[in-house]
């Protein structure tokens, strides 16, 4: 599951009557989110990112049980109330990881979840196992500009999508450069220059 503090940090941390409380658990989240095989405690959320501008929204991401075969369909949550309710949204965001859990080989590995600083809509997610290593995953690392409703595969010419080696991970450790400025496109600002390494050998 994830948690979140019901007080201010870090004023209240000594304060007996706050305290943490979980969301996202897997008896709110349905059948969906039960392991296949009746494992219903090998992962909680893996990774939350909380909007910089924003801190009443965070994204979570989160395995599903997917088609049932493949383990770990990974589905990115989203809420607008500072964690008080989630909404589940995968459209255009399909990955598949037999190894992608709290205990899989990549646990270590950064942040998958980035946060436009200047927009708390823009959120770029990297894919627990690369494009060519994942079934059924169509690029290494995807794009929301709408809070999470849609996600499209990032590309670097408007056509060819983020991919490496089936061994490794997909984009993790996604930052943007906030010495870059912004732009206003359709009305919406958007830092200008965000960083997505692609592991490789």
């Amino acid at each position: 599951g994830a948690y979140v503090f019901d007080g201010v940090l870090p004023a209240d941390v000594t304060d007996s009557t706050k305290r943490w409380k979980q969301v996202l658990t897997y008896g709110a989240l349905g059948a969906d989110y039960v392991i296949p095989g009746g494992a219903t405690t090998w992962t909680g959320a893996l990774c939350m990112a909380i909007a910089p501008s924003n801190s009443d929204k965070i994204y979570a991401y989160f395995p599903k049980n997917g088609d049932g075969t493949n383990f770990w369909q990974w589905s990115i949550f989203y809420s607008d109330d500072s964690g008080e309710s989630w909404t589940e949204n995968d459209t255009g965001l399909i990955n598949y990881c037999d190894d992608g859990g709290s205990n899989g080989a990549w646990r270590r590995s950064q942040q998958s979840i980035a946060v436009d600083p200047n927009n708390e809509d823009v959120v770029y997610v990297g894919m627990m196992t690369n494009h060519s290593g994942s079934s059924g995953a169509t690029s290494s690392c995807f794009r929301s500009i709408n809070g999470g409703v849609d996600f499209s595969a990032v590309t670097t010419d408007g056509s060819t999508v983020l991919d490496g080696p089936t061994s490794y991970p997909g984009c993790r450790g996604i930052i943007f450069d906030l010495q870059s400025g912004t732009t206003s496109v359709g009305g919406q600002t958007r830092t200008n220059r965000v960083l997505i390494p692609v592991p490789g050998d």
